[in-house]
């Protein structure tokens, strides 16, 4: 009898786990299959796989911080973030933890002493300088390879894996994950509470887009606005969209070529924010998703090479994926038909009852 149901339940796991690797296979070809569906003039996924950082996790390294007991953590941080110090994110007294158990400095003359080195992938110095400052590197010393920026849009550096013991990137393939923003389940349900998003919202979708050579998701903003949508378009890319012949789409939009903070509209009287991607890389998921959208209470509407329906990636239920329909004229008829009920508008924002952010 004990043998019958050990071997039913055995039987029922590998049924259960077969089943959840159909799934995901089905996703992974589904999402293919819609990426040649909207037949790109250049894809960036091939380009992403093989420029993907080789780095692998090291076990060893993971289990660095259990290493000290009653001592702090020397962290210098070697590089400026895009020619800036200091890094603003890593500013001790704006943490929501504990951070006594680490010191950070920007003085190069602690190097010796520091337990682990940060370099920013933007900001990387000559490989010369990484070569001599190498061969002073002490064993038990960490060097951190750091970037949020999508692989294709780094400066390549040579033989990586060489000079960096781990990685802190986007999506969850390197050693630390960092991701834009920190999403958890909510502990305390009953703080949710319930608004109607869609009053005062008088605009459709907005785009800021400050990089000019990113042919897909240029490629579909232009099919969603000849397909209907109002998308309104602000940055020093703009002028690529304004039409050649007023009547060449069959509505208007706006465009502006203002600069950074000068494109400060008020977001909030958008419905949707349009959060495509410069480059599809798998896990590259930028502040366009985590923070434009969701500071303003836009719907965002993502175009990347990332499995959003990943709850470790994403907030389920959170966004409109470009790749989970048929077409752009699919893409737009949705877009459209959300616009204009309040119900369904309000519905992608019931992840505020399950889900929170890190600065909620």
């Amino acid at each position: 009898m004990l043998q019958r149901r050990i071997l039913f339940y055995s039987f029922l796991f590998a049924l259960c786990y077969y089943g959840a690797f159909l799934v995901i296979s089905f996703m992974i070809v589904n999402r293919n299959n819609s990426l040649a569906s909207y037949n790109f003039s250049n894809n960036t996924v091939k380009l992403c796989r093989i420029n993907q950082i080789s780095n692998k996790r090291n076990s060893e390294n993971l289990h660095f911080f259990k290493a000290k007991n009653d001592s702090q953590y020397l962290i210098l941080i070697y590089t400026p973030f895009f020619r800036s110090f200091p890094w603003k994110f890593f500013i001790p007294s704006s943490c929501n933890f504990n951070t006594s158990i680490f010191q950070i400095t920007y003085e190069k003359e602690s190097f010796d002493k520091s337990d682990l080195v940060l370099f920013h992938s933007r900001d990387m110095p000559a490989t010369s300088e990484l070569e001599c400052l190498y061969s002073f590197k002490k064993q038990s010393q960490l060097w951190i390879y750091f970037t949020l920026e999508s692989i294709l849009r780094n400066p390549p550096v040579f033989n990586i894996n060489s000079f960096f013991d781990m990685t802190a990137v986007y999506g969850t393939a390197g050693d630390i994950y960092m991701p834009y923003r920190f999403h958890k389940k909510a502990k305390n349900k009953n703080r949710y509470i319930k608004k109607n998003y869609f009053a005062n919202k008088t605009k459709e979708v907005a785009w800021l887009v400050s990089r000019c050579d990113t042919p897909e998701r240029n490629e579909l903003a232009s099919k969603l606005i000849s397909y209907g949508v109002q998308i309104d378009i602000l940055g020093k890319c703009s002028y690529l969209f304004k039409p050649l012949k007023p009547w060449s789409f069959s509505v208007s939009s706006v465009w502006s070529a203002c600069h950074g903070r000068s494109c400060n509209l008020d977001l909030k009287s958008y419905k949707f924010f349009y959060a495509a991607e410069n480059s599809l890389c798998d896990g590259y998921i930028s502040e366009k998703y985590w923070e434009h959208s969701f500071s303003h209470d836009m719907i965002p509407i993502v175009l990347g090479g990332s499995n959003y329906s990943d709850p470790k990636l994403a907030i389920p239920g959170s966004f409109i994926d470009a790749m989970s329909f048929s077409s752009p004229r699919a893409l737009a008829k949705h877009i459209l038909a959300v616009s204009k009920n309040a119900k369904k508008y309000n519905s992608y924002f019931k992840w505020k009852k399950r889900w929170t952010l890190d600065s909620d």
